[in-house]
C-alpha cells in the first residue's frame, strides 16, 4: 500500500516542521487521531478482501507505531 507509506512520510515532514506543541498536537490528530488519516485506512480495511486483511492491517499499524514514535523524540 503505497498510500500507508506517502501519508508517514508526509507526517514526519509535518511534525518536523511543528514550531510549538499546539501546532504538533493538530499534526498527531490528523493523522492518528479518531478521524485521522491511518485512522480512517483501518475503518476501510472492511472492504478489502477477508485474505488481504490482516496483512493491510499490520502495515498500518506498523506506521502509527513509526508515527507514534516519532512524536515521542
Amino acid at each position: 500500500m503505497q498510500e500507508i507509506e506517502s501519508i508517514v512520510a508526509a507526517a514526519l515532514a509535518e511534525f518536523a516542521g511543528c514550531e510549538d506543541a499546539v501546532a504538533l498536537e493538530n499534526s498527531k490528530a490528523k493523522y492518528l487521531g479518531k478521524t485521522g488519516q491511518l485512522t480512517e485506512l483501518l475503518r476501510s480495511l472492511g472492504g478489502l478482501p477477508a485474505a488481504a486483511r490482516p496483512a493491510a492491517g499490520a502495515r498500518i499499524n506498523e506506521a502509527k507505531g513509526r508515527l507514534e514514535a516519532a512524536l515521542e523524540r
